[in-house]
């Protein structure tokens, strides 16, 4: 089984999990790209997604996490069960980073419902908030020097909060994926997956 790992940070993980998140973009490699002669010109979609892309339509895959996060979650249900998963992984390095998890060992999955090719500034603002977007008329986020659309991560309620779904994202994925991604608008392969049990 494959794992994909989504920001804790900026609480991309958790929205993951709770089912807000349900939609991710990744960027294509220039040697991918070259390879299959994909540009404005030549659409190689097919190709890129039969051959490069990591995850495929059907595909179910693991949600990468931290084995300490995994142990505290599993706490919540069954301290018996939280304990021997604790005895089974706390020396590994997957303890603390989710880099070195094993995918069997993941509580929770998602499936792959969609795969295809874009650059990345095509993004609508729905999509926006399928990417985890949110909305603090709809959340906990409310104070008044926060704009309407945000994403997790700042030191202040007011930090990374934007005037609209697109500059949320646009910031959001600049931290995640390098300064200048934005600007840069990449080919990418966008992921639409479901949370599954």
């Amino acid at each position: 089984m494959k794992k994909i790992a989504f920001s804790d940070k900026y609480g991309l993980e958790q929205a993951v999990i709770a089912g807000r998140k349900t939609m991710t973009r990744r960027v294509i490699s220039e040697q991918s790209l070259l390879k299959h002669g994909h540009n404005k010109h030549s659409d190689k979609s097919f190709d890129l997604i039969h051959y490069e892309a990591p995850y495929k339509v059907g595909d179910v895959v693991a949600v990468a996490q931290r084995y300490e996060s995994v142990y505290n979650h599993y706490r919540q249900h069954s301290e018996s069960v939280a304990e021997e998963f604790k005895r089974q992984t706390e020396n590994s390095f997957g303890w603390k980073n989710k880099m070195y998890v094993k995918a069997e060992l993941m509580p929770f999955r998602i499936k792959v419902v969609d795969v295809r090719i874009q650059r990345l500034r095509e993004i609508t603002d729905i999509d926006c908030m399928k990417e985890g977007i949110l909305n603090k008329n709809s959340g906990n986020h409310r104070h008044k020097k926060a704009n309407p659309f945000y994403f997790a991560g700042g030191k202040h309620e007011w930090d990374n909060s934007f005037s609209t779904p697109r500059q949320a994202f646009a910031s959001l994925i600049d931290k995640i994926s390098g300064k200048g991604t934005w600007k840069q608008n990449p080919w990418v392969f966008v992921y639409e997956f479901k949370l599954v049990k």
